[in-house]
C-alpha cells in the first residue's frame, strides 16, 4: 500500500466507526420498521442480465447473513457500481425509481446511511480486486486488478468525505 491508500483506509476506519456509533438508533429503527430483508446480497451490474427486462442472478445463497440486509445496502451496491463506471445518471435514476416503488429513503439520515452503504460496498470491491492482484497469473492482470482496487478506494474516500462526522 502506498501512503495515500493507507491514509484513505485509516480515515475510512475512523469515519465508519464514528458513523455507526452516531447512527445506532437509526439502524435499530430501520430493522424494526422492516427495512432489513432477504435480498440478493450481491446486486451489481455484472450480476444482472439485460433481457427484455432486467434479471438479477447469482445471489448469495450460501450465507443468510450476507443476504439479509437493509434494502438501502442492497441498492447501494448497484448504485456504487454505476458510480464507479462514471454513470451517476443511471445510479440516480435507479435510486429514484426504486424509492418511488418502495420508499426506503425518506430522511437526510437515510440518505447518509445510503452513502455509508455505498462506501462499504466500494471497500468490498477494493478488497476483492486486491485479492485478484495477489492471485494474478501475470503482471498485466496484477496491474489491472490493482488499478481497479485503487479506483474503488478513491470512490470510498469520496463517499467517506461526504459523511465526515
Amino acid at each position: 500500500l502506498n501512503a495515500i491508500s493507507k491514509t484513505i483506509i485509516s480515515n475510512a476506519i475512523d469515519t465508519s466507526y464514528a458513523f455507526v456509533q452516531k447512527n445506532k438508533a437509526l439502524l435499530d429503527s430501520r430493522l424494526k420498521a422492516g427495512f432489513f430483508r432477504d435480498c440478493h446480497g450481491d446486486l451489481h451490474s455484472k450480476n444482472i442480465f439485460l433481457l427484455p427486462y432486467p434479471q438479477p442472478f447469482d445471489c448469495i445463497e450460501f450465507n443468510d447473513d450476507f443476504r439479509q440486509i437493509d434494502v438501502l445496502n442492497e441498492i447501494a451496491f448497484l448504485c456504487m457500481d454505476l458510480d464507479a463506471f462514471g454513470r451517476e445518471d443511471l445510479s440516480d435514476l435507479f435510486l429514484t425509481s426504486y424509492n418511488n416503488l418502495f420508499s426506503s429513503m425518506k430522511t437526510e439520515d437515510d440518505r447518509k446511511l445510503f452513502v455509508y452503504y455505498k462506501s462499504y460496498r466500494s471497500n468490498i470491491r477494493a478488497k476483492v480486486n486486491s485479492l485478484r492482484a495477489r492471485n494474478a497469473n501475470d503482471d498485466e492482470q496484477r496491474i489491472a486488478a490493482l488499478k481497479e482496487a485503487d479506483k474503488y478506494l478513491h470512490l470510498m474516500d469520496v463517499y467517506m468525505k461526504e459523511l465526515k462526522i
